[in-house]
């Protein structure tokens, strides 16, 4: 800057006419001293200050934040509130201080607080139209001298809340109450790396909030998703008949290889196989963390903040490898500051059987309908097939008309109760969340039921943000002894339950054909190992995780953002097959010294992962520009065994020492996966109207090829928002219109 010392008369000096004031000028600077914006303003344009060496108080600090702004205004509001006044000569700007007058100034006092009326330390406190202005102290109160004759209007700001005018009309101390500002998230798009402007974003995503979550379902959270995205598609498998344990197939870019309705057939737990190996999942992040389905599939929705479903490249590729089929993003609420709050939740549904789209034949029209699709002569001998076909008959014309449908099924009342605490100060906030879920299927005898607790600090000071959040869950399941609701969708009513003669469960219906040797099974009654076999199936686990999060503020545009998160697991299923079980054990080779099966399976598994991310996002005139550079790693280990016994006396003694021996040798499993990544994440705007995003990552894993351990990922992204030109503004009705084309590997 060109400094020029010399003396100069106070006094209150008038502005030439020079046409200095048809310059204009766009600056973005904060927390500032006034030589840094003076020098900006000679940087942007030709004039040249001079003022005395000592006449600007180097602990002043402005903000200064115009587009196109004439010069004079410029510097009418840098300055006057400084008590400072210029005159333009040319291109020469001359700054003098003003005669100082006490009557000319009185000082406004007050204090400003929440909704619950909590002080909020740290407010901004600005008078309206200038830089000038102060902040609230640790009990919420300030003081601000403002000029005297004049109206007066105090603007109060600060993260997180929804800024405030106020005029100032007497000179009694003024109370000042902030709102939280609800809309915050609806502005920006919440990725789990970094928070994009919504306007600005040229990928797809879509943006969910509580309030939206829950007006669609109180229950799963995988299943009201749908409503809102129609890329995001579940299929339930109706042959489990609304089971609690077995999660329904979904996707959100449609199903890519073999999905797990294929694979389900190889697989004994439908429900583990879903939750963690279905290769057509997407990744979930919670609170900037990935962790498993299972994990959002037993959470309660009332912690949930936001939801943000990415799908595209341009909105995945930030994610490398693991967002090949898209990426959901979930927020959980932050405990909020003031007194201690109690927040109590119970939420209660009915689960009824809905039968309305099976039209079934009775047995006189199911046996119609055979006998005229010639079934009596398919396959077998004349006699046989006619023996088979009085027999049924025998049974109709006793009245037996079986709806075998309703059998395993029930109408249930499910509860869900949820507590959380919170509260504190602006610099300290705790959160303590407690829920307990009873959810009981629709097939009888079937349920899961789950608990959990969480406990959340918030440390906030000087630019600095330390959080921490602890949470436990268990969760114990077990499967409907009924078996698959399939089963008795395929029964024909002719079939009885009981026998008509002695009242008893009917193992089977044996038909005997003319020879008198004995006929081929045609029927099973599955109600039969539902009185008579104690069969179960269970399985549950427990769950510890940490995560730990470091946000630091420093030199007003750049972020550092380090995030470690640790998670134990532990996991375990027990399935029994009672000896008198007919489906099982329905072959004479099954001595009784191998009659009762039960396989034992246990895992446990220790996950970390670790973000390291920094930031910086500045407005440079016309231009806005996000840049992000990170680095991402975490480690999966785990250990699994399986044991299978049999030989067991009764259902009453299945413990394995009961067991007459081992059906095979154990099975061990020992896993170990790494994962490394680097990341470039950059948004850049012009006037808000030009778009640009860019993203590139390299990932490593020790899941990749021997000959190929890393692998690039990308996308590019570019867009117009239409609404912004004077001609789209012509029309009142269009709030916004934008073209935007993406292209990208994941």
């Amino acid at each position: 800057m060109k400094i020029m010392v010399f003396l100069l008369l106070a006094g209150v000096l008038h502005v030439s006419a020079n046409g200095y004031s048809q310059v204009k000028l766009s600056l973005s600077m904060r927390n500032s001293t006034v030589q840094e914006v003076l020098k900006a303003i000679e940087e942007r344009s030709d004039y040249t200050f001079f003022y005395r060496l000592g006449i600007f108080d180097q602990r002043q600090r402005v903000d200064v934040n115009v587009v196109e702004k004439e010069l004079l205004q410029l510097l009418d509001e840098v300055l006057t509130p400084l008590r400072l006044a210029f005159q333009v000569d040319d291109k020469v700007v001359i700054i003098t201080p003003l005669k100082s007058d006490p009557q000319e100034r009185r000082v406004v006092t007050g204090k400003v607080t929440d909704a619950l009326k909590a002080p909020i330390p740290g407010v901004s406190v600005r008078l309206k139209g200038t830089t000038f202005g102060a902040s609230t102290d640790s009990k919420g109160e300030f003081r601000l001298g403002v000029p005297v004759g004049e109206e007066v209007v105090l603007l109060f700001s600060f993260v997180g809340y929804r800024s405030r005018e106020v005029t100032v009309t007497t000179d009694q101390p003024l109370i000042v109450v902030l709102e939280e500002e609800v809309a915050e998230l609806e502005d920006v798009v919440v990725t789990g790396y970094a928070n994009i402007r919504k306007s600005s974003f040229t990928g797809t995503a879509t943006h969910v909030t509580r309030e939206e979550l829950m007006k669609v379902s109180t229950g799963n959270v995988l299943q009201a998703l749908q409503v809102f995205d129609p890329s995001l598609r579940t299929v339930r498998n109706n042959e489990m008949g609304s089971d609690p344990n077995t999660l329904p197939e979904f996707n959100i870019r449609g199903a890519a290889g073999v999905g797990i309705t294929d694979l389900d057939r190889v697989q004994s737990d439908v429900s583990q196989f879903a939750l963690k190996n279905n290769p057509n999942l997407p990744v979930f992040i919670l609170d900037g963390y990935e962790v498993t389905t299972e994990k959002i599939y037993d959470m309660d929705p009332n912690r949930i903040e936001s939801i943000t479903i990415l799908k595209d490249a341009a909105a995945t590729a930030m994610y490398g490898s693991r967002a090949a089929n898209g990426v959901i993003v979930i927020e959980t609420v932050a405990p909020k500051p003031g007194q201690l709050r109690v927040t109590y939740n119970l939420t209660g549904n009915v689960t009824a059987p809905d039968l309305s789209s099976y039209n079934l034949m009775n047995a006189r029209e199911k046996i119609e309908a055979e006998v005229a699709a010639g079934l009596l002569n398919e396959q077998r001998s004349y006699y046989t097939n006619l023996a088979k076909y009085r027999a049924k008959m025998n049974n109709i014309e006793r009245g037996i008309d079986t709806y075998w449908l309703s059998q395993p099924l029930r109408t249930q009342v499910n509860h869900r109760h949820s507590l959380y605490l919170e509260g504190g100060a602006e610099s300290v906030r705790m959160g303590l969340g407690l829920n307990y879920d009873a959810e009981a299927g629709v097939m009888k005898g079937s349920y899961r039921d789950r608990v959990g607790a969480e406990l959340r600090a918030d440390y906030r000071v000087r630019g600095i943000q330390v959080t921490d959040n602890a949470s436990f869950t268990r969760m114990r399941s077990q499967a409907s002894p009924y078996g698959e609701f399939s089963t008795y969708v395929k029964l024909s009513p002719y079939f009885p339950i009981y026998n008509p003669d002695t009242g008893e469960v009917e193992q089977n219906d044996v038909y005997k054909s003319g020879s008198g040797a004995y006929d081929s099974v045609d029927f099973i009654n599955p109600m039969y190992n539902v009185v008579h076999a104690r069969n179960f199936k269970r399985s549950g686990y427990l769950q510890f995780s940490n995560n730990f999060s470091i946000n630091a503020f420093f030199l007003d545009y750049f972020q550092l953002k380090f995030q470690f998160a640790a998670t134990y697991t532990e996991n375990d299923s027990e399935q029994f097959f009672d000896p008198n079980d007919t489906n099982k054990f329905n072959s004479w080779n099954f001595t009784p010294a191998m009659r009762g099966e039960l396989d034992l399976d246990e895992s446990t598994s220790l996950a970390w992962n670790s973000n390291l991310m920094l930031m910086y996002n500045r407005d440079i005139r016309d231009h806005n520009l996000n840049l992000n550079l990170g680095l991402n790693a975490n480690e999966e280990e785990g250990k699994s065994a399986s044991y299978a016994y049999n030989g067991f006396p009764s259902a009453q003694f299945h413990d394995p020492k009961y067991a007459n021996g081992m059906l095979h040798d154990p099975d061990f499993g020992d896993e170990h996966s790494r994962l490394i990544g680097v990341l470039l994440l950059g948004n850049y705007t012009f006037r808000d109207t030009y778009l640009l995003d860019l993203s590139l990552r390299a990932d490593g894993s020790s899941k990749f090829g021997s000959e190929q351990r890393f692998a690039p990922f990308w996308s590019v992204g570019a867009g117009v928002n239409l609404h912004h030109y004077d001609l789209v503004k012509k029309y009142p009705f269009v709030n916004s219109a934008r073209v935007k084309v993406n292209y990208g590997q994941t």
